[in-house]
């Protein structure tokens, strides 16, 4: 889930490789309907601030005691996305006003690293990231169901499986002071499950 630079001679055992908590999203978007089955959107989505935490724990192998763990780092952070997808879906049908759907998408995402922090308890030591911005190609795949309730509103009940690329932090900076070198945390490989709640209203 992260990369941080150590040492080539130390021991890194990942305890806990990161996770991201949920967070809300909101969405909007317009959309075609180009027939019974087929239908196109594009949309702008402000994702939540998501809470970040990871846990290593790391040997040099130079110790007099190469069995016992000189440190840990317990990592922190919040993440924060603006997302622009084009969608197309595939109606599979409707039986008794409820349309099964699948469809992808392919758009941008701005990826927001923010109050990245590494503390080393065992060493009294502490590290911190300003806040990073990056943009990233993006791409989905969704499946829902949507549940006519009238000629021009539906429910929508949908799951998506979201890719948002790579995230990092700012510069690492030790709280003794400025860092020699510019050694971010890289976030790898940002995935979401998204379960959405949503209206769909057609103008004609």
């Amino acid at each position: 889930m992260y990369n941080v630079l150590y040492d080539s001679t130390d021991i890194v055992e990942h305890i806990n490789p990161g996770s991201f908590d949920s967070a809300p999203t909101f969405q909007i978007g317009v959309g075609y309907q180009f027939s019974d089955w087929l239908r196109a959107d594009v949309t702008a989505q402000y994702r939540g601030a998501a809470s970040f935490s990871g846990l290593d724990r790391y040997e040099t192998t130079d110790d007099s005691n190469p069995l016992t763990f000189d440190g840990t780092d317990e990592y922190t952070a919040k993440k924060t996305e603006l997302l622009f997808m084009a969608n197309a879906y595939w109606d599979m049908g409707t039986w008794s006003g409820i349309t099964p759907y699948v469809g992808a998408g392919i758009g941008a995402a701005k990826v927001t690293i923010s109050d990245f922090m590494d503390v080393n308890t065992p060493t009294a030591g502490v590290a911190y990231g300003g806040t990073h911005s990056e943009w990233n190609l993006a791409w989905a795949l969704h499946a829902g169901l949507g549940f006519q309730i009238s000629d021009r509103l539906t429910m929508d009940l949908g799951y998506s499986y979201l890719h948002l690329g790579d995230g990092r932090s700012g510069d690492l900076v030790p709280f003794a002071g400025a860092n020699t070198i510019d050694n971010p945390m890289i976030l790898n490989d940002i995935v979401s499950h998204d379960f959405k709640f949503g209206l769909r209203y057609a103008f004609n």
